[in-house]
């Protein structure tokens, strides 16, 4: 879990830092203390922004999610649906998503897609969240099954 701390502690971090955390340490010990609060990946990057800028060195975590977003924005996936009477006899959800892209060599977490439910066919753009506040548009094509 990501959190801001309220104070400086030394196994952590100082004060307005923004660090990962175990859950359970952040509800049972940090945030009953007034250690630390929530926080977003969002504000993990406004954060990170100044330093990016003046050393020119991208977190890793940027790194990969520019990476992955440079790969999903804009791609086309087709899926072979059953059609009955020319409707969909199943909807298309994340599973199916996440599947037709690791045919391609593309492995995502069930967190990025979130929910989907395609219920017709032809094209349809599903948007991706990715991590560090990124985003992606994925098209994802439903065709009869032949």
């Amino acid at each position: 879990m990501l959190v801001t701390l309220l104070e400086d502690l030394p196994a952590l971090g100082t004060k307005g830092a923004i660090v990962t955390v175990p859950d359970l340490y952040a509800t049972s010990f940090l945030f009953p203390q007034f250690l630390a609060v929530r926080s977003t990946e969002r504000e993990k990057i406004e954060q990170l922004t100044p330093i990016v800028a003046e050393t020119g060195a991208v977190p890793p975590e940027i790194k990969v999610a520019q990476t992955l977003m440079s790969e999903l924005d804009g791609l086309e996936v087709n899926i072979p649906v059953l059609v009955k009477n020319g409707e969909i006899k199943t909807p298309v959800g994340a599973t199916e998503i996440r599947s037709a892209l690791k045919e391609l060599g593309i492995k995502i977490s069930k967190s990025i897609l979130g929910v989907v439910k395609l219920t017709e066919l032809g094209a349809h753009d599903v948007k991706l969240s990715l991590p560090a506040g990124f985003e992606a548009l994925l098209r994802v094509n439903l065709e009869p099954q032949t």
